[in-house]
């Protein structure tokens, strides 16, 4: 039931955590699932992502070092506990079976064993610089991926800690000067091997691990752009990437790279977005308080709601789609003919109150009739009063040139 009435949750930066259910025809409903006495500046939520091996629990990470785990089918919270992994917030967290994946800002990735009754640290991962992103593969769950400010991408295996694939920096520019590096977001591409990363200095990259070259195969630059998030979406071979400056493209990675679509709409910094595996549809949330969903193909916005809360984090459900359940309709109908039902019951009483009533009133048939003779006897009067008002003026004007000629004579 939780599951069905809510397929997409937010995160904001007081530590607000919310349920939403999003249709075709707009916002359905709104909850906040953390209470909001909870919240404070100091429970921002970094990242959320679900976990590998229970599809209906939400895997969050706190500014804090808190991890909470979150499960949809039971609405409550089933795991709540403060690591200490390096320093800063964290930038990461996945979960699959009794194992944990945290990744700190500082560098730190760790590896926790979940029991019942303790958690235990089982391994560590010095990534060998800041991060901005820590995620999981979803197609190899022994993969993780790590990069930060002047610490490219980097792939790493979970059970031995040792770097699979170590990017190599792009060429020096036209200057023969160095180009910055630094990684702001991660995305997996489906059904490949192949790595997509944003840039804080406006580039889209595409890695190929199989390759032989540990430089980018693709790489676009985008002028004035400082990419926050990218996310994977329906179309083949091509990612969405949002920046700090409330701008949203669509980039094909064939070929050389290609810029496509621009989704306009957004006022302030964008901080994530997401796009469901089939529906061809894309949601964003911002520091503008708002959500937003678009069309992919043609650019349209399709809903846009104010959530009161900046919001950094968006997860949808695995069956996200903004089209109406069977059962929805059927509800909706139901309460539909209640309605009209109450409605033609409640016309029937007063038609039956108000026959009573008049039933009740006494006929005035002749003071009806009266009224109108009266009216009418009133109008002949003022008739009469004209026309012998017209002959008396007549009279006069006649008596008054008798006069005028007889002296004359």
């Amino acid at each position: 039931m939780i599951e069905r009435q809510w397929n997409v949750y937010v995160g904001g930066t007081t530590g607000v955590f919310k349920g939403l259910r999003i249709t075709n025809s707009g916002l359905k409903k709104t909850t906040n699932i953390v209470d909001v006495k909870e919240t404070s500046n100091k429970k921002e939520i970094t990242c959320m992502n679900w976990s590998t091996s229970e599809s209906s629990q939400i895997v969050m990470g706190y500014c804090d070092q808190t991890v909470r785990m979150y499960d949809t089918a039971a609405a409550g919270f089933v795991f709540d506990n403060q690591f200490h992994c390096g320093k800063g917030s964290i930038v990461g967290v996945s979960s699959h079976d009794k194992t944990l994946i945290t990744g700190a800002k500082s560098g730190e990735v760790k590896m926790w064993n979940i029991a019942k009754d303790e958690v235990r640290e089982a391994s560590l991962i010095n990534t060998g610089g800041e991060l901005d992103k820590m995620c999981n593969s979803k197609f190899d769950l022994n993969c993780i991926a790590t990069g930060g400010k002047e610490n490219d991408l980097k792939l790493w295996d979970v059970e031995t800690g040792t770097s699979k694939f170590t990017a190599k920096n792009v060429r020096h520019d036209e200057l023969e000067l160095r180009v910055p590096v630094w990684v702001s977001d991660i995305t997996f591409m489906p059904d490949s091997s192949k790595v997509a990363v944003a840039s804080r200095y406006g580039f889209v990259r595409l890695y190929d691990p199989n390759s032989s070259f540990r430089r980018p195969v693709i790489n676009l630059k985008v002028p004035d752009q400082a990419f926050t998030c990218i996310s994977t979406c329906p179309r083949e071979n091509h990612v969405l990437v949002g920046s700090g400056t409330g701008h949203m493209f669509l980039v094909d990675l064939r070929g050389k790279g290609l810029l496509l679509n621009h989704y306009k709409g957004f006022v302030g910094g964008i901080r994530q977005v997401a796009c469901p595996a089939v529906e061809p549809v894309v949601v964003s949330v911002g520091l503008d308080r708002h959500i937003r969903v678009h069309d992919l193909n043609t650019k349209q916005l399709m809903l846009k709601e104010y959530l009161q809360s900046r919001l950094t984090s968006v997860l949808l459900t695995p069956g996200f789609t903004m089209m109406k359940v069977k059962e929805e309709e059927e509800e909706e109908f139901e309460i539909k003919v209640e309605k009209d039902f109450e409605c033609e019951v409640k016309t029937e009483d007063g038609d039956d109150e108000l026959e009573a009533m008049f039933d009740g009133m006494p006929t005035v048939v002749s003071d009806k009739k009266k009224s109108r003779k009266m009216v009418i006897s009133e109008n002949d009067l003022v008739k009469k009063a004209k026309i012998s008002k017209k002959s008396k003026n007549n009279d006069s004007a006649l008596n008054s040139k008798n006069v005028k000629k007889k002296k004359v004579k």
